[in-house]
């Protein structure tokens, strides 16, 4: 459960369908979770920039000319 060592989150809700997916999800809770392991699932689950943001984030450089910033 790699959402609950999120800062930001405060509590996380499960919704199983079946009682092994709730035995499964509560035993997760036990997991330790290293700084290592999480920074790889954070870059692994890392959704892409959507449009049109990416199309932004790949002109800024040449639309402001290095030390032109006000």
């Amino acid at each position: 459960m790699a959402v609950a060592a999120q800062r930001t989150v405060t509590s996380v809700i499960v919704g199983p369908r079946k009682l092994e997916q709730l035995t499964e999800n509560i035993a997760a809770g036990d997991l330790t979770r290293t700084e290592q392991g999480l920074a790889e699932l954070d870059e692994v689950s890392r959704l892409p920039i959507a449009y049109p943001n990416w199309i932004h984030k790949w002109f800024a450089p040449t639309r402001i000319p290095a030390g032109n910033l006000a």
